[in-house]
């Protein structure tokens, strides 16, 4: 059975508005006009047929504008999370709980050495004191 409701709400999210395309069209549009433009002021000046030189550099405009707009709505990670979460990056994203685990690993690890040298510094102390006493 169609419920009114879910027929509004398709209609809705059928539309330009509610897909979200507006946005990327508006970019396209945007880096299209101002590729053909440029290409339409460079290509007096390099090409024999400047209009068929502008037309397309502005499609071309177009389409990457669009794309990069639409691959950045995908994806809302900065570009380090994105180099992080590659499959051969040498980075890994940590959670905060792996964070504070890594953080209390070399904690760990800093107590330890410093245990180390103060038992050192306690060795040459005492050889120091046996060298008083037998001077």
């Amino acid at each position: 059975m169609v419920n009114s409701v879910d027929v509004a709400e398709y209609l809705k999210n059928a539309t330009l508005e509610g897909s979200g395309l507006v946005p990327i069209l508006e970019c396209g549009a945007a880096t299209g006009i101002t590729g053909l433009v440029a290409a339409g002021i460079f290509g007096t000046l390099r090409s024999p047929n400047p209009a068929v030189f502008a037309a397309a550099k502005g499609t071309e405009s177009f389409l990457l504008g669009s794309f990069f707009w639409w691959d950045n709505q995908l994806e809302r990670k900065s570009i380090w999370q994105r180099t992080a979460g590659g499959k051969y990056s040498p980075m890994k994203v940590l959670s905060d709980e792996e964070y504070e685990k890594v953080l209390r690993e070399k904690l760990v690890r800093v107590e330890a050495e410093i245990a180390l040298i103060d038992e050192d510094i306690d060795k040459i102390q005492s050889q120091a004191e046996k060298l008083r006493r037998s001077s």
